[in-house]
């Protein structure tokens, strides 16, 4: 679906690059760097799209990479898909490694019909939306957009949590 954003954005200097993170290689993500031929309307839900992001969908026109080796998530702080980075055009990163406007609601989702209760498929809607909307800022206003963090920011963001956080739950006695 980003190449809906692209087609949009690509004339106002936007550049995607999309990273599989897959240790099986092309073979394993050939199949997914295309568009659905017919997603089931509980999956276009789960994936936060409205009908017309969904109708104009079409394979990626930018550069798709596969990193077998995770080097990309390593070096951008990426624990999880998807996540986006903004990089300015002086290599400047905007915004570090975050949820591309995706959230927690898919965990109520039904694993095997992919149906979604109509509040969290709402949110994952809303959320998309104001991700993208951030995004469209972004590109338009470039470092003077509410959305693009100054440079001490992006530092606090791509720190690691503190040594003292724990991930061990403690026990009562």
């Amino acid at each position: 679906m980003w190449q809906v954003i692209y087609e949009e954005l690509k004339d106002q200097n936007l550049e995607i690059v999309s990273v599989a993170l897959d240790t099986a290689g092309s073979e394993a993500v050939a199949a997914r760097i295309r568009p659905a031929a017919d997603p089931p309307p509980p999956l276009q839900r789960l994936r936060g799209w409205g009908d017309a992001e969904w109708s104009r969908q079409a394979a990626p026109q930018y550069p798709c990479l596969i990193d077998e080796e995770h080097v990309v998530a390593d070096l951008y702080g990426m624990n999880n898909v998807p996540m986006a980075v903004w990089i300015d055009e002086a290599g400047r990163i905007v915004r570090p490694a975050e949820p591309a406007g995706v959230s927690d609601h898919f965990r109520r989702m039904d694993a095997e019909t992919f149906a979604i209760p109509d509040d969290d498929a709402e949110a994952l809607l809303a959320n998309r939306r104001l991700y993208v909307d951030a995004l469209r800022d972004w590109v338009r206003n470039g470092a003077e957009s509410e959305y693009a963090l100054d440079p001490g920011e992006v530092l606090a963001r791509l720190r690691p949590p503190p040594r003292t956080t724990s991930a061990v739950l403690p026990t009562s006695g």
